[in-house]
C-alpha cells in the first residue's frame, strides 16, 4: 500500500495528528527512508508547518505586547496630564491666596501710616533747648565742665561693656592631639626610664626620696621652667604641682610616666629655703 504521508509542497500544512501516525504504520520502508531524507534536508511538510505556526504565535505576541506597550504609554501620559494640570490650578490657587493676603496687609500698613500722620500736629511750636544753670556742679566745677545729673531711672542704668577676655593656651590643639597619640601608640620597649617613680598614698616616692601630700616641693619642666608649687596626690597615676606664692598661678599636672621619663623633676626645698 503506496500511501503518501504528505505532499512536498511547503504551502499545505501537515498536522501530527492520528491520521498521520496511522498512514506511517503502513508506509513501506522505501517510502519512511525518503521522508527521513526529507527531514534530513530540512525541506519536510511538518518542519515548513511547525515554522509557519510558530512565526504566527510570535507575530501576534509581539502584536499583544506592543498593545499592551500603547496602552501603558497612553495611561502614562494621561496620568502626567492629569497630575500636571492639578499642580498647576493648585499653584495658581495658592498664588492667588498670597496675592490676596499681600493687598489687605499693604492696605491696612498705608491705613496705620495715614492714621499716625493724621495725627501728628505739625503745627505745634518746637520746645527750646534744654538750658544748663552755672550753680549746678560739674566734673570740671561750676558752669565749667559736663553736667553730673543726680541719678534717676533714665540715667541710672548705663550701657557698660564687659572686656572681651581671651585665653591663649601654651599649645594648640593640633600639637596636643599629636603628642597624645604619640604618648598613646607608643611602645613600652622605646621608654627612656631616668627615674623609678611610685605612689602610695598619702606619700609619691622617687628614688626611694618620699613626698607628702601637700609639702612644698621644687617643680621643673620646660614650659615653665624651675618654681615653688605645692604637691597634691590625685590618683595613684597623677599628680597636681600648683604655685605656692599667692601670686603665681601656674599649674602642671604630670602623670607617673612623666616623672619616670624626666619631663617633670621635682626635688625638695633646700634648708635655707624653708625659712623664707
Amino acid at each position: 500500500m503506496d500511501v503518501g504521508i504528505a505532499s512536498t509542497s511547503n504551502t499545505n500544512d501537515v498536522e501530527f495528528d492520528d491520521d498521520f501516525i496511522r498512514h506511517a504504520r503502513h508506509m513501506p520502508i522505501n517510502k519512511l527512508i525518503e521522508e527521513l531524507a526529507m527531514l534530513e534536508h530540512d525541506n519536510h511538510p511538518l518542519l515548513h508547518t511547525a515554522r509557519r505556526n510558530f512565526d504566527k504565535d510570535r507575530k501576534v505576541q509581539k502584536d499583544r505586547i506592543e498593545c499592551h506597550r500603547a496602552r501603558a504609554e497612553l495611561k502614562a501620559k494621561n496620568d502626567f496630564n492629569t497630575r500636571s494640570a492639578a499642580d498647576q490650578a493648585e499653584c495658581t490657587l495658592r498664588l492667588t491666596e498670597l496675592l490676596d493676603e499681600f493687598t489687605k496687609r499693604s492696605d491696612e500698613m498705608d491705613k496705620t501710616v495715614l492714621h499716625e500722620y493724621g495725627v501728628i500736629d505739625i503745627h505745634k511750636q518746637q520746645s527750646a533747648p534744654p538750658v544748663f544753670e552755672s550753680n549746678k556742679k560739674t566734673l570740671r566745677g561750676r558752669g565749667g565742665g559736663q553736667l553730673v545729673e543726680p541719678v534717676t531711672y533714665f540715667n541710672s542704668n548705663q550701657n557698660t561693656r564687659i572686656p572681651e577676655f581671651k585665653l591663649n593656651l601654651s599649645f594648640e590643639n593640633p600639637r596636643i592631639r599629636q603628642e597624645l597619640d604619640i604618648i598613646m601608640n607608643r611602645p613600652n620597649s622605646r621608654r627612656i626610664i631616668v627615674c623609678s617613680v611610685s605612689i602610695q598614698k598619702p606619700k609619691l616616692v622617687i628614688d626611694n626620696k618620699s613626698f607628702k601630700h601637700g609639702e612644698d616641693v621644687y617643680a621643673y619642666n620646660r614650659i615653665f621652667g624651675e618654681m615653688l608649687a605645692k604637691l597634691e596626690i590625685v590618683t595613684d597615676k597623677m599628680i597636681n604641682l600648683k604655685g605656692a606664692n599667692g601670686w603665681d598661678s601656674r599649674q602642671i599636672s604630670a602623670t607617673v610616666e612623666d616623672l619616670e621619663e624626666g619631663r617633670v623633676t621635682i626635688t625638695k626645698q633646700r634648708g635655707k629655703d624653708k625659712g623664707l
